[in-house]
């Protein structure tokens, strides 16, 4: 989307450009054009507040944000299951333990059957058989056994039968003691003799050693607390007695055993005559009814519902379209809510998604907490919980059955015959939806997890929420990371899965949302998309066929083409399914899609299809893939022509070298050398990386190409005359790239060409020739005969091995995928009403406005008054050679004649930074531009080697970084630089004017990093001064004296449509004032300054410099934008002040003092809307001057 909003942005500006221009072209923009436009439309302030290099690309490519180890393991790597269940009923019917004194009436109900209502024996089978349906009700694959009043023998014998056939999985072990005594002090649990005639204690130990472990057991019985407290304590001392015996003590892995106890150590079972006597197992086994019946039980207000009536509330537990049935829907989403919210997200892994079985009950035991502590128990567990029985929640589930008993009257009564009543379905999952919705946007901002969550799981059930459910997880998974961590830890994974196979088209965009946020998170889900096939769901959505009739189809489009590229990354199943699904003519059908992001993606999965993958490069070869992303190589975004490049790069190797082979990858590098003056660093990083491609395939060639093309140096060395090279090939040419590329302005670009160049250096430098080829070397760095001689690195010093190897990898990809990883659905946090940034941009425009009108009085008197006023005097420590006062921060950047920056705050006198600009020796900053000078200010540099580079908190001392850098100008001669690289900024359109010692002026587009058009100047004399009005026509000024006009609007060749040469030596500067005044105004070296009229093609009029001056050489000059002023400085150090009427307001001598006398004012600037003149002479000394 980021993409999507550049070029959207860029559409917005241009034909917003266009209107502004026609209905206004003498006027410019906002702030420069203030005095007349206060009342303005808004959309015309907008435009000069776009910033540029801003994206993504000139902030985190170098800083990767993507951490392998921020993704949670939220896959069940050790599923167990709960594969055998043995119910122990002790209940000896008729006869009452002695420790138990029972009121009556009391509870009698064993598992909803009164074991008084049918003769013993029968009783307990009924009890037994109730059971086993409930459990079953939990889990139906589990076998289960009863086990009716069992002797100690019998125990033993089951317990080890039933370890013996469950082998590694888990047992649950159930256990109902209420017919006798309560367990001992020590934990040992009561069971009978043969004969009925004693109770048998069974020890902990002995039941630990028959079941094993893993385990489950639940304890029905009073006292329960003194089994689960006593069992912890021999489980650990037989752990530990286990683990001194074996030999490995660090392998032995301790015992999973889970426990669910009724109540605590001193309790008894509630006897409340009106609840069953087994309530706990009834909260385990049969929730829904238990907690029918409490709600009657419990509630305060008079009502026609018995306990009796809601036992027959109708429906099934599995069916959600049933009353019951979806009150069991609700408990489920409600219980998981609670469990999610207070536990720890491992123990709610273990516990909850781990094993369904565990899952049920301990869902189950959260209503038992809440139900049996009324009646003074407190059930207990291992592992502990946390008390859930007062949480939020449980509010909700009671006005859930609270309004499904409302209707059980009407239902019933249907069900007799009488009115026919349709059952209103209950608003919980619809409300818990809008609450999310709430959270949303409301609540994102604290990160904290929504109590939601849960239940937006189970809503994806549900046809009829499911569409909204998946909507709302898609602008949660949007928040980030963790997010998706989040869902997937709450088991969200599975539910995604299986909708690929639904064929419902409302699902088509959140599901491929969802996917991609997935997939940026965690890669491993390859094989699951293989599974079932559902890759093919991403394929058809991609295909050119298919219809999304969405909005933003394309961004969809482009998610697919992102989920299929992950889908083949290192897994080579995944890039045969691709193959099998057309997924390369897929790709190849969107490289010409309108849609940036969605050709980069297209791009970068046939990349990733392709990778050591011949079979695919064989189809790419069939369906002239390649000439289809050399025509990408010229894209209007930096991050598609990347792409390009990359695809292009994993393309080679593999495949049998033949002919047809060779000549395509000759081809491939060809056409990749066409980027080796891009202007986006990203770009030049994928063509080194792409060549590294060629360079390691034939490897061989190119240390021959470097051997003869140190023979050509040292040949033409020797006869001293440059004559005519040979024709290269193409290891030359690519070879001749690299050593460029290795002094590429960008560190990381630099880097990368170097490591190549290291490579093939070692290979070349071999001990019998490492000391000739050295010397040679050497004589040419001395007689400096070619300029590209830095370029050689020696490495006769290195180590013999390299651990660099070709190709090159690229982060590319990896930094492209973050994109998935960041919010979308909505603008970034620093875009945001209130935000902190929001309120800097606010206080900025604030800021600016207020120096404006601040400023209007004396501009209007700043043509009538003398500029004598100094106001301070600075030490450069170095020779100013360029000035640049920032219009609105008090800031006053200084350029020696190296490459010294230095910034000062000329209010306050003092250095705030001070950096190096990177340039080499023999070169120097020759210009030097504000970038978004309204906002965040960018400082742009640019020095006599050709090279542009941009920096970001110029003003930081510890934070001064460069954005990005690149050959504005590659013709240019460094050797003896006369004027070296002069340009012009226009924010309102994005693009630098670029010119200097070469024979055209190159128009470099911001937003897209490319050169839009090269002006050729029809003169052989170098360009000194370059200025515009903002819009298509821009005037230079040459080392000829000549001004000359283009207009960018013509073909190249046709763009000059003015010539005047009425100056009489080199211009010295040209300036178009961006003011009300709009004058364009230019001085020359021999003193003499002309105001222009355009229209008349001539001199308005001329200041002359006369007196004691007139035959002195003006060293520089500047105009104030916003005032009709001007001001120039002269060889015999006088400094004049003129307004644009051609009156003199000041001439002075410039001196700081006695050893100041004779020092030469070499540079000059007025600030924007302040009235301040700075002046930096050959003494290193600073001088400000005002009215």
């Amino acid at each position: 989307m980021q993409v999507q909003r550049l070029v959207k942005s860029l559409q917005n500006l241009s034909s917003a450009l266009n209107w502004y221009h026609e209905s206004f072209p003498n006027k410019t923009m906002d702030h420069n054009g203030h005095e007349e436009f206060q009342a303005g439309d808004h959309e015309i302030a907008t435009l000069e507040r776009y910033t540029y290099y801003t994206e993504k690309r000139h902030i985190s490519f170098s800083n990767q944000t993507r951490e392998e180890n921020s993704v949670q393991d939220w896959r069940m790597r050790e599923r167990l299951k709960t594969v055998s269940g043995a119910l122990v009923l002790c209940l000896n019917i008729g006869v009452d333990p002695p420790d138990i004194v029972k009121p009556s009436p009391c509870a009698k109900l064993e598992c909803w059957v009164d074991p008084f209502s049918l003769p013993p024996p029968k009783a307990l089978d009924a009890i037994g058989k109730n059971l086993q349906q409930q459990y079953e009700q939990l889990s139906i694959r589990t076998r289960y056994k009863q086990y009716l009043d069992p002797s100690v023998d019998e125990m033993k014998k089951f317990c080890t039968n039933l370890r013996k056939s469950a082998k590694e999985e888990r047992i649950l072990f159930h256990y109902n003691g209420h017919g006798v005594p309560k367990p001992t002090t020590s934990g040992e649990i009561w069971c009978f003799n043969k004969h009925f005639t004693q109770y048998i204690p069974v020890s902990l130990s002995d039941l630990q050693q028959w079941l094993g472990s893993p385990c489950i057991y639940v304890y029905d019985c009073s006292a329960a607390g003194n089994i689960l407290m006593n069992f912890n304590r021999f489980a650990e001392q037989r752990y530990l007695e286990a683990a001194r015996a074996s030999q490995d003590p660090t392998n032995f892995p301790p015992p999973v055993n889970i426990q669910l106890a009724a109540c605590g150590p001193t309790e008894t079972l509630p006897m409340h005559p009106a609840l069953p006597a087994d309530l706990f197992t009834s909260c385990l086994t049969s929730p829904i009814e238990i907690a029918l019946r409490w709600f009657v039980l419990q509630n305060p207000l008079p009502s026609e519902l018995t306990v009796e009536m809601v036992m027959k509330l109708p429906g099934r537990l599995q069916d959600r379209r049933t009353p019951l049935g979806e009150l069991n829907w609700i408990f489920t989403a409600i219980t998981d809510t609670i469990a999610w919210n207070v536990l720890i997200p491992d123990l709610f892994k273990q516990l909850f998604r781990q094993d369904l079985m565990v899952a049920a009950l301990f869902r189950n035991f959260l209503l038992a907490q809440r139900i049996m502590r009324r009646y003074q128990c407190n059930p207990m567990s291992f592992p502990q919980l946390p008390p859930t029985h007062d949480h939020p929640m449980w509010a909700s589930w009671d006005l859930a059955v609270d309004m499904c008993l409302a209707q059980l009257p009407a239902l019933l009564e249907s069900e007799k015959g009488g009115s026919e009543y349709q059952y209103k379905h209950s608003s919980f999952f619809d409300e818990q939806l809008t609450a999310f919705q709430v959270w949303l946007s409301r609540g994102t901002f604290l990160k904290k997890p929504p109590e939601q969550l849960p239940i937006v799981l189970q809503v994806l059930l549900s046809q009829v929420h499911r569409s909204r459910a998946l909507g709302l997880l898609s602008k949660f998974l949007d928040l980030g990371p963790w997010a998706v961590n989040l869902a997937l830890s709450i088991g969200i994974f599975p539910y995604v899965l299986k909708l690929l196979q639904s064929p419902a088209a409302d699902l088509k965009p959140p599901l491929v949302f969802i996917w991609a946020r997935i997939l940026a998170v965690d890669r491993s889900c390859q094989q699951d998309l293989l599974k079932d096939n559902g890759y093919n769901y991403f394929v058809n959505i991609l295909s050119p066929n298919s219809v999304l009739n969405i909005p933003n189809e394309a961004e969809h489009r482009a998610m697919c083409a992102f989920i299929l590229a992950i889908f083949c990354t290192n897994f080579n199943q995944g890039q045969v399914a691709s193959h099998k699904a057309n997924v390369l003519q897929t790709c190849l059908a969107r490289l010409i899609d309108v849609d940036a992001l969605l050709r980069q993606w297209a791009c970068l999965c046939i990349g990733q299809y392709w990778t050591n993958y011949a079979d695919a490069k064989s189809e790419g070869i069939e369906n002239q893939a390649h000439q289809k992303l050399f025509g990408l190589l010229t894209d209007p975004v930096p991050e598609v022509r990347a792409a390009a490049l990359y695809a292009l790069g994993t393309f080679i190797g593999d495949l049998e070298r033949t002919e047809q082979i060779v000549n395509i990858e000759h081809n491939i590098a060809i056409n990749a050398l066409t980027t080796n003056t891009d202007g986006s660093p990203i770009v030049r990083k994928e063509l080194v990386i792409t060549l590294s491609y060629i360079v390691n395939a034939y490897s061989d060639n190119f240390v021959k190409a470097a051997k003869d093309e140190l023979q050509e140096i040292r040949r033409r060395s020797k006869q001293r005359i440059l004559r005519e090279s040979p024709p290269s090939s193409v290891y030359t040419c690519i070879w001749k790239a690299f050593l460029n590329l290795s002094a590429d302005p960008d560190p990381e670009v630099a880097q990368l060409a170097s490591v190549v160049v290291d490579i093939i250096n070692e290979q070349l430098l071999d001990p019998s020739t490492a000391e000739s080829i050295a010397a040679t070397l050497r004589h040419v760095s001395q007689e400096h005969l070619i300029q590209d001689v830095d370029s050689y690195r020696l490495s006769s010093d290195r180590p013999p091995s390299l651990e660099d190897q070709t190709p090159l990898k690229s982060k590319f990809f990896d930094w492209s995928c973050e994109y998935f990883r960041e919010p979308q659905m909505r603008a970034a946090e620093s875009e945001l009403p209130g935000s902190l940034q929001d309120h800097q941009r606010a206080w900025r425009r604030n800021r600016n406005d207020l120096i404006i009108k601040q400023s209007k009085p004396l501009k209007d008197v700043a043509g009538s008054s003398r500029w004598n006023k100094q106001i301070a005097l600075f030490n450069n420590e170095s020779e100013p050679n360029k000035l640049l006062f920032h219009q609105f921060e008090p800031h006053l950047v200084v350029a020696n004649d190296k490459d010294a920056i230095s910034v000062w705050n000329w209010q306050d006198h003092y250095r705030i930074n001070s950096f190096a600009n990177g340039n080499p020796a023999y070169s120097k900053v020759t210009t030097l531009k504000f970038i978004n000078e309204e906002q965040v200010s960018i400082l742009l540099t640019g020095s006599s080697d050709g090279i542009v580079r941009l920096f970001r908190n110029y003003d930081q001392p510890t934070a001064t970084e460069l954005i990005t850098s690149w050959r504005a100008l590659p013709d240019i001669l460094p050797n003896s630089p006369r004027v070296g690289l002069v340009a012009e900024w226009q924010q309102q359109r994005g693009t630098l004017l670029v010119g200097g010692d070469v024979k055209s002026i190159r128009v470099w587009d911001a937003p897209r990093e490319i050169k839009l058009s090269e002006i050729p100047t029809r003169t052989g004399s170098p360009i000194t001064s370059v200025t515009s009005d903002g819009a298509e026509v821009f005037v230079a000024g040459f080392g000829d004296g000549a001004l000359r006009a283009y207009d960018r609007r013509l073909p190249p060749r046709d763009a000059m449509v003015m010539v005047c040469k009425e100056h009489k030596a080199a211009i010295t500067k040209v300036v178009w004032q961006r003011g009300s005044l709009h004058e364009l105004i230019s001085g020359c070296k021999s003193g003499e300054i002309k105001l222009w009229d355009l229209r008349q093609k001539k001199t308005k009029f001329e200041i002359s410099n006369g007196g004691s001056g007139a035959n002195s050489e003006m060293n520089c000059i500047d105009v104030h934008h916003f005032s009709n002023v001007l001001a120039s400085a002269y060889s015999n150090q006088s400094i004049k002040v003129w307004n644009t009427s051609g009156v003199q307001l000041t001439s002075t001598r410039y001196s700081t003092g006695f050893l100041g006398w004779g020092a030469q004012v070499t540079s000059m600037a007025l600030a924007g809307h302040h009235l301040v003149m700075a002046v930096g002479a050959t003494d290193n000394y600073l001088s400000l001057y005002g009215i």
